[in-house]
């Protein structure tokens, strides 16, 4: 009983996955049908007798993992047609569906068991029952080729026209399958060659998808309509060509098919042969005179989107076949702008020596040279700059070839668009040149390019920076070395004032700074914009994290929050020097008024990075904090809690880095 057990569940596994259901635990089955399904699939026919003998035996349904089904049912996915024979003599219903709608002579025809299907039918099985999905037994044995089966049911009167729920007819499906014996025997029988499915595909529309060509054949032969689109549009040679079965389409060109016929977007079936690259598809579309400049809506022709692919033979062919190869997509690209684009070398060549415009120019001035120059396609470049491209075409913004190729850094191209005599210093709109932008990048090669050129190195943008300046904001050591050695003004500056030294002393590039100051570079006129000191940060934490001043961690926590606060603040580098040397002033002033030497200003404002000056101009605000110390010489101060000194002398408190000392208090200036 175990064994059996197991091939029972084995079995119903195999009956869940033929009807979509997913086998688990096998359960409900009792001892008596354990005994019929065994006797079932042993074909015993004495103890079969014996159970059909009680009627009520005949069309009792059994369950298992809530999948039910009658003995019959099992012997019709066995193939066990004498069984068949008996359960129908005993006057079994031979309509009795499961819960899922298959019938009996559904499960034979699925499984293609030709015997049992004949027996079902001869006893009044209904050929056109279908399942909860729309299948009927024609369209399940022409979904699994089983051509004898088709034969009995066609023969039988079953409806060669039936479809399931989402339209698809046993000529549908037989089609799709390539299942050319089973179309045959269809169309014999009057199936309805155009009938489509819910998305408009007909059963050539889905052959042709495939690269069905004998089923192509006969359907052509028995008048389906190869003009019957889809809903997106798609005909039968749209999709043959897109897909490059190349017997078909010859197939259905012979039949007359139309080649110009688009989809919804416009796009023709040599459209989609050339960007698929098909070039045997390509070549009997155009045999059959395909219009070769017919564009889809965006103005994308064939020759367009073979050349964006880089198919070179296809693009061959088209130009052969007299492609307008100037064509222009709505946006203004031709051919040769996107095969410039994506690289494509010999495309390019070939689209030159059809005598391409090389300077005809998209909605937004970009040439075929200007995107090159942009992807840094030196070949290309060359290409193009060989056959006379202008090489300072400008797009709307003013950027030329040699600017954009300088802003991405394609030495190379650079080069070859300076040997080619491009402008160096031919500025976009907002002013800047190619030495600029490529200063702003820090493309070092670039740059002693256009140096090497004779590129102003002092050619100013529209606010006053030049490519000094840029390149000392950036902190591009080895770039300000470069324009230093060329005789950059070191003290031009912006037209706020800003000179490269303030700049880069600004952003905390201590190898620029050095290198300006080395060239002589004017530190005192640096100007200070407080909005601009105001966006600034005071960058000292790396050199915090690289002295050891043996803090606690408590201590070295309590830094990083101040460093946190000063940066909120405001704080800057150039900023905090200043102060320092504003204390250094206001210390000598001080002496000087009270004719005293022992006077310091001391703490956190001397030191940089207390309460400042609000302008930074002398004035001191209500509130600034400026400590001030009066030293007496030969005083001893004795730090309080730490003093181990005898005679038990005057101690003091150390608090914040003041000095707690009786007789003197804190104020702030203001009060």
């Amino acid at each position: 009983m175990e064994a059996l057990w197991r091939i029972l569940t084995a079995i119903a596994a195999v009956l869940m996955q033929t009807f979509g259901r997913s086998a688990g635990q096998s359960d409900g089955l009792d001892g008596t049908e354990l005994e019929i399904l065994e006797a079932v699939m042993f074909e015993n026919e004495t103890k079969i007798s014996r159970y059909l003998q009680k009627p009520s035996n005949v069309d009792r349904l059994f369950s298992i993992n809530e999948m039910t089904f009658s003995p019959l049912h099992f012997a019709c996915e066995m193939g066990k047609d004498k069984i068949v024979e008996m359960f129908i003599r005993a006057h079994a219903d031979v309509n009795l569906q499961r819960k899922t709608g298959e019938s009996p002579l559904y499960i034979a025809s699925h499984n293609g068991h030709h015997q049992v299907v004949s027996s079902l039918i001869k006893a009044q099985a209904d050929v056109n029952l279908q399942e909860v999905d729309g299948c009927s037994p024609l369209y399940i044995a022409s979904q699994n080729g089983h051509h004898q089966v088709v034969s009995s049911l066609i023969k039988a009167q079953a409806d060669v026209n039936l479809q399931r729920n989402t339209g698809e007819s046993p000529l549908y499906i037989a089609s799709q399958n390539g299942h050319h014996q089973v179309v045959s025997s269809l169309i014999k029988a009057q199936a309805d060659v155009n009938l489509q499915q819910v998305d408009g595909c007909s059963p050539l529309y889905i052959a042709s998808q495939n690269g069905h060509h004998q089923v192509v054949s006969s359907l052509i032969k028995a008048q389906a309509d190869v003009n019957l689109q889809q809903v997106d549009g798609c005909s039968p040679l749209y999709i043959a060509s897109q897909n490059g079965h190349h017997q078909v389409v010859s197939s259905l060109i012979k039949a007359q098919a139309d080649v110009n016929l688009q989809e919804v977007d416009g796009c023709s079936p040599l459209y989609i042969a050339s960007g698929k690259g098909h070039h045997q598809v390509v070549s009997s579309l155009i045999k059959a005179q395909a219009d070769v400049n017919l564009q889809q809506i965006q103005g994308g022709s064939p020759l367009y989107i073979a050349s964006q692919e880089g198919h070179h033979q296809v693009v061959s062919s088209l130009i052969k076949a007299q492609a307008d190869v100037n064509l222009q997509q709505v946006d203004g690209c031709s051919p040769l702008y996107i095969a410039s684009q994506n690289g494509h070398h010999q495309v390019v060549s070939s689209l030159i020596k059809a005598q391409a415009d090389v300077n005809l120019q998209q909605v937004d001035g970009c040439s075929p040279l200007y995107i090159a120059s942009q992807n840094g396609h030196h070949q290309v470049v060359s290409s193009l700059i060989k056959a006379q491209a202008d090489v300072n075409l400008q797009e709307v913004d003013g950027c030329s070839p040699l600017y954009i190729a300088s802003q991405n850094g394609h030495h190379q191209v650079v080069s070859s668009l300076i040997k080619a005599q491009a402008d160096v210093n031919l500025q976009e709109v907002d002013g800047c040149s190619p030495l600029y932008i490529a200063s702003g990048k820090g493309h070092h090669q670039v740059v002693s390019s256009l140096i090497k050129a004779q590129a102003d190195v002092n050619l100013q943008q529209v606010d006053g920076c030049s490519p000094l300046y840029i390149a000392s904001q950036n902190g591009h050591h080895q770039v300000v070395s470069s324009l230093i050695k060329a005789q950059a003004d070191v003290n031009l500056q912006q037209i706020q004032g800003g000179s490269p030294l303030y700049i880069a002393s600004q952003e905390g590039h201590h190898q620029v700074v050095s290198s300006l100051i080395k060239a002589q570079a004017d530190a005192n006129g640096v100007h200070i914009d407080s909005q601009e000191v105001a966006k600034s940060t005071f960058a000292v934490e790396e050199p915090l994290k690289q002295l050891d001043f043996g803090c606690s961690p408590s201590d070295s926590e309590l830094s990083h929050q101040l460093h946190s606060a000063l940066e909120q603040s405001g704080f800057t580098e150039s900023r905090a020097a200043l102060q320092s040397a504003a204390a250094d002033v206001l210390q000598q002033i001080l002496r000087s008024r009270l004719n005293v030497d022992n006077y310091f200003v001391v703490g956190s404002y001397s030191e940089g990075w207390g309460n400042s000056l609000t302008t930074l101009d002398g004035r001191t605000d209500a509130n600034s904090d400026i400590d001030v110390m009066h030293l007496i010489p030969g005083r001893e101060y004795h730090q309080k809690s730490l003093c181990e000194c005898d005679g038990a002398p005057e101690q003091h408190e150390l608090v914040n880095g003041h000095i707690q000392c009786s007789g003197f208090g804190e104020f702030s200036l203001g009060e």
